[in-house]
């Protein structure tokens, strides 16, 4: 009786602990998934996009990148030329890499793709946020 009870118990923990982490590694996957696949609809979006040019008027870091370590979410204030002569303030959400992040200063003129109520940064070193 003891024996079946000394290979029973550790067997129900271990069945028990791999249903837990089954759970935990399923809903995170699921997580990524759906990040990843809002990441590619905002590139189509991005390959249709049009150029314009705008200025930034502030930026502010917020936090380091779970997914790429080395990019940090920033809050940028723009100003978006709509027609010649004509500028809206538009505020975006971009994840920028820390190495260029020296590009994006307070009164900095850049070239962003805007496609319908979406901004996107026009360098390699910064995208939108999903």
């Amino acid at each position: 009786m003891t024996l079946y009870f000394a290979i029973l118990v550790p067997l129900a923990i271990i069945i028990m602990l791999a249903l837990i982490f089954y759970r935990l590694f399923s809903k995170n996957a699921a997580k990524d998934k759906k990040y990843l696949d809002e990441l590619k609809r905002l590139e189509e979006f991005r390959s249709r996009a049009e150029f314009r040019a705008a200025k930034i008027i502030s930026v502010q870091p917020y936090q380091a990148s779970m997914y790429a370590p080395g990019m940090r979410t920033v809050n940028i204030r723009l100003e978006l030329e709509d027609s010649p002569g004509k500028f809206s303030m538009h505020s975006v959400q971009w994840m920028v890499d820390d190495y260029f992040s020296s590009s994006y200063q307070p009164g900095d003129s850049i070239q962003v793709k805007v496609y319908e109520e979406y901004i996107f940064p026009s360098s390699d070193g910064a995208k939108l946020l999903p």
